[in-house]
Formats: C-alpha cells, structure tokens, sequence
C-alpha cells in the first residue's frame, strides 16, 4: 500500500521531533548544595556555592554512538533519571576526592608575615609587662626609702612638731612618736619585705 507524499512527509517529520527528544540529557554542571543534596543541572551553580562543592563544571558533551544514543533514548523515555545522578563524574574538573592544591608563593609570604606579626605582639607585651614592673619597682622603692627615713628621725628621740588642725604648733607626745613607728614599721614590713 502506498503512503501519500505529505502523510510521508509528516511521519518523517514526526521521527525526527521524537528522536531529538529522546536524546541523552547532558547535565553540564554538578555540584552539593548548602544541606549536602547532589545537584545536577545546565546552568552553572550560583556565585554564593563554594569552588569546593563544585564536583563538575562545563563538559563539552561527547558525540555518542548509535548504539550508545539508542540506550539513552531508551533510558530517558522511560523518565529514569537516577543513572544520570549516580554516574561518577568524569572530566579534568573533577575536584571530589583531590588532593589539596600546594600553597602558592603568596600564601606562604602571607603566613610568614602573620606569624611575624604574632612574635612583635608578644614581644611588645612582654616589653610593656617588664616596663610597668620596673616602674612599680621604682616607686616601691621610693616610698621605703622616705619610711625608713622617718622611722630613723622617730627613732633619734628628737622633738618633732606638727601643726594641728587650727594652725598651731604641737610637739609630738612619746605615745604618739610610738604610733607612728609601729604604723610605719607595719606598712615597711608589709610592703617593704623589712622592718626595722
């Protein structure tokens, strides 16, 4: 039986729509997504996921055999998807299971200055803590100095005078000299190390 030329036409047409539509999927671009889901996609992963969880990037899809673009045909007219998504990825861009890249020049110059830095922060801390120690030394120092002094002057059993609250002079009783040796010899052996 004959066919006409237009239903013949059409029918050719109809095989040609079908096979392009039945043709492998290629997924150009793979990567994990911030819960950890494989992503399989044609359009590249958005600037916000990291080089890191790309698996795949652009593979240029391979021109496939009639044996092999029959079994994809068959494979996506059946709507099973699963092979696709389990199939390890190939190409130079594979970056799962890789071994970390070696740090560049300027990584190492930049981790080299860093822990210069961390050696000149503590050296000047270290600097500060001895500076501020010398000069609470300094004026320990001082001060047992100007005690000492006057426990020798308190001790020397001359008369001392002192002026009162309304302005008048006033010698030194002997229980007053002997309070103020006790209180300075007390404050010299606590703060001093000595006592006299």
């Amino acid at each position: 039986m004959r066919i006409p030329a237009p239903a013949a036409a059409l029918a050719a047409a109809v095989t040609v729509v079908a096979a392009a539509l039945c043709g492998p999927v290629h997924a150009q671009y793979k990567w994990r997504d911030e819960s950890g889901q494989l992503v399989i996609s044609d359009q590249p992963p958005p600037s916000s996921v990291p080089g890191g969880r790309v698996i795949r990037g652009y593979e240029a899809p391979q021109r496939a055999t009639a044996p092999a673009a029959a079994g994809s045909a068959a494979a996506a007219g059946s709507g099973s998807t699963t092979a696709a998504a389990d199939a390890p990825p190939t190409g130079p861009r594979e970056s799962a299971g890789a071994p970390a890249a070696a740090p560049t020049v300027a990584d190492r110059m930049l981790e080299a200055r860093r822990k210069q830095q961390e050696r000149d922060a503590e050296r000047k801390k270290r600097e500060e803590e001895a500076r501020q120690a010398s000069a609470q030394a300094a004026r320990t120092a001082r001060v047992c100095a100007d005690q000492d002094t006057n426990v020798r002057t308190l001790e020397s059993g001359m008369r001392l005078v002192r002026v009162n609250e309304s302005g008048e002079r006033e010698y030194l009783t002997d229980e007053e000299r002997s309070a103020q040796l006790e209180r300075i010899r007390k404050e010299m052996k606590e703060h001093c190390g000595k006592g006299r």
